[in-house]
């Protein structure tokens, strides 16, 4: 220190310390908060870096990804969709999405032919097939700044290449009906369907093989259980059979008698054959359907009419407790 310097000291220290907070700042001071403002800079640089690349990479992923589900001409699949954001009415949603010629033909059941059903997500048309998955990404990607999107988690099935897992958070203006901002969308459960053509030609054939087997064990005397769910109600009916005509039939559960004439084996071959004969149009074009692989009648038949108003449109029968009976048999 000179001096000069020693000088101002001295001086300085003569005055009210209520003055010295007028006094101009050391320089250190000022070089200290410049240091701050640069590592500051160089943070938010980073971070705008690290973001940028961050983007780019996901941007690469999507168009890896698309192309490569492009790549396999898959038309015909269906999965769960679980959703989680403000889409819902109650936060959370599974649904359960069909797919045939790349157009979505049924949404609303986390599961099929079971009577659970969940709130549907309300954007759920602009998610209910694979590319509109890859689009919901794609407009997240291009619109992050004007929407707010702070947070991109995206993940891919690695063999056919479609999201399994849309995670982002968003902070968009003037949208006020949001949880938190947080939207995710998980697939899972992807399966992939036969071509229509395909499926039904093999419906039909498996139809015709097992209603030969039936009429060729020339069974004229049974009983069974039949469970039966349309959506509206179950019942469970126990059914007696003689020289093929029902001669009795009894509620076991349930709280309804009429099995819409599925009182003998024959009529269930015949709803089936009437189901797969009106699959188009308003008919049921979703069929699972089981057989007896030794006497050949059906062990269950599941439908869905995804076009039904009103009602979910699902039947669903299961044949149990199937017993031949000699003739002259009593009853169980």
């Amino acid at each position: 220190m000179d001096g000069q310097s020693r000088k101002e000291a001295t001086e300085i220290k003569k005055l009210p310390v209520s003055l010295l907070e007028y006094l101009p700042a050391p320089r250190w001071r000022s070089l200290s908060a410049l240091i701050v403002v640069v590592i500051l800079l160089i943070i938010f640089l980073g971070y705008m870096v690290n973001t940028h690349i961050r983007y780019a990479q996901l941007e690469a992923e999507l168009n890896k990804y698309e192309s490569l589900w492009q790549s396999k001409g898959i038309s015909d699949y269906e999965y769960t969709l679980g959703a989680l954001g403000a889409s819902t009415d109650e936060g959370y949603s599974q649904v359960a999405v069909r797919v045939e010629d790349g157009t979505a033909i049924s949404e609303g059941l986390e599961a099929h032919f079971t009577s659970k059903i969940y709130p549907v997500p309300a954007n759920i048309d602009s998610l209910d097939t694979v590319p509109d998955l890859f689009n919901r990404i794609r407009r997240a990607l291009a619109d992050r700044d004007e929407d707010g999107v702070s947070r991109l988690v995206i993940r891919y099935d690695a063999d056919l290449g479609y999201p399994t897992h849309i995670e982002l958070t968003s902070q968009p203006e003037g949208q006020l009906l949001r949880i938190q901002g947080d939207y995710e969308y998980t697939i899972y459960d992807f399966k992939v369907l036969e071509p229509r053509e395909i499926r039904y030609a093999r419906l039909e054939t498996e139809l015709d093989s097992h209603e030969k087997v039936w009429e060729s064990k020339e069974i004229s005397n049974y009983e069974y259980t039949l469970r039966a769910w349309t959506g509206e109600g179950y019942s469970e009916v126990y059914v007696r059979v003689e020289d093929g005509i029902a001669t009795s039939e009894e509620l076991v559960k349930g709280g309804s008698l009429d099995i819409n004439s599925l009182d003998t084996v024959p009529d269930l071959f015949d709803r089936i054959r009437k189901a797969l004969r009106e699959k188009e149009g308003k008919g049921f074009n979703q069929l699972d359907i089981r057989y007896n692989g030794n006497a050949g009648y059906p062990t269950y038949i599941a439908l869905r009419d995804p076009y039904r108003i009103g009602d979910p449109g699902i039947y669903s029968y299961s044949i149990i407790d199937f017993k031949i009976l000699e003739q002259g048999q009593t009853a169980k």
